[in-house]
Parts: structure tokens; C-alpha cells; sequence
């Protein structure tokens, strides 16, 4: 496990590398998200992914660093409700750093969820509902996930919530 590194940072590496442009000669797509596992201390569990969804062909394509080399991952099928829309990630729009995303998720753990013991999780940046959000999403030792979502511009909370895994 390590810090979680700046993800800003891998998208700019990744987007010059030969297997990235390669595979954007034959797609069309688009940032979606960056994705890394993280435990409940924020420490990075891997390394981030890089996803780039192809409108054409309805699938998202990830890349990621291995032991210094970009892969590419088999495209895969998106993880949505069937009436939502994959929206498209402006890098540029990302400026609240990692390190503050993080100060900021704490807090707000802290404040909502303070009587939950967290697990593992992950953290996730997209653009929901038109907004640049930092996504945290941890399971609880009480089988509840919960979820905070910050905007990845300014670091304003933009959503928070917990969901119970085990019915009653």
C-alpha cells in the first residue's frame, strides 16, 4: 500500500503513451473517471485506473500503470442505471488536489458518519450531474456503504449518503 499519488498527474502520462494512442485511432472515447482502491486511511490499495468511455460502442476501456508500463484492459460493459448517461470528465476542471480531497472526505466522515467504523473503499473522480466530484464511496463494519461526493473544482460537499446492505 501507498499514498494516494495525483491522479492528474497518471491522465497526462497516460494520454502520450503509444498504447493510448493507438487505441484512440480505432475509438472515440471520451474521460469518464479515475478510479483506486483505498483503505480506510486513505492509503492507495493499487493503482489508479483511467477510463475512457466509447459512445460507438457503449463499452469503457481503462488503463493503468504496471510496474512502470501503461496496459490496456479489456473494455468492459458500464456500471449505471439504464436511463443514466455516461458523462464525459474535464481533466482541467480538476483542482482541488488529492491531498485536499482527502482533508475534506475526513471531515465529512467525521461529521456524518461519525459512529461508523470504516472499511475499505474507493475513490473515484467523474463528473456527476454535471459537476467534477471526488467520489469516496467505504463499506462500514456495520454493512452499510456510505458515500461522499466533493466537488472536484471548489471542494464543496455536493452529496453524502448511507446505504444499508442488510435489509430489516
Amino acid at each position: 500500500m501507498h499514498n494516494l499519488t495525483a491522479p492528474v498527474e497518471l491522465f497526462e502520462k497516460i494520454t502520450q503513451s503509444d498504447i493510448y494512442k493507438q487505441w484512440q485511432q480505432h475509438h472515440q472515447g471520451k474521460l469518464s473517471h479515475l478510479f483506486c482502491s483505498i483503505t480506510a486511511d486513505f492509503q492507495a490499495k493499487g493503482n489508479w485506473e483511467v477510463g475512457f468511455f466509447d459512445q460507438e460502442t457503449g463499452k469503457i476501456t481503462v488503463f493503468t500503470d504496471v510496474d512502470g508500463h501503461f496496459v490496456e484492459k479489456p473494455a468492459d460493459d458500464v456500471f449505471k442505471q439504464p436511463t443514466s448517461k455516461v458523462e464525459t470528465l474535464d481533466i482541467e476542471t480538476v483542482k482541488f488536489s488529492v491531498k485536499d480531497a482527502v482533508n475534506g472526505c475526513k471531515d465529512k466522515l467525521k461529521e456524518f458518519f461519525s459512529s461508523e467504523q470504516i472499511g475499505d473503499g474507493f475513490a473515484i473522480i467523474q463528473t456527476y450531474q454535471n459537476t467534477p466530484v471526488w467520489n469516496f464511496s467505504f463499506i462500514t463494519k456495520t454493512l452499510k456503504f456510505i458515500n461522499v461526493k466533493l466537488n472536484a473544482t471548489t471542494g464543496e460537499l455536493v452529496d453524502h449518503q448511507e446505504i444499508s446492505l442488510v435489509k430489516k
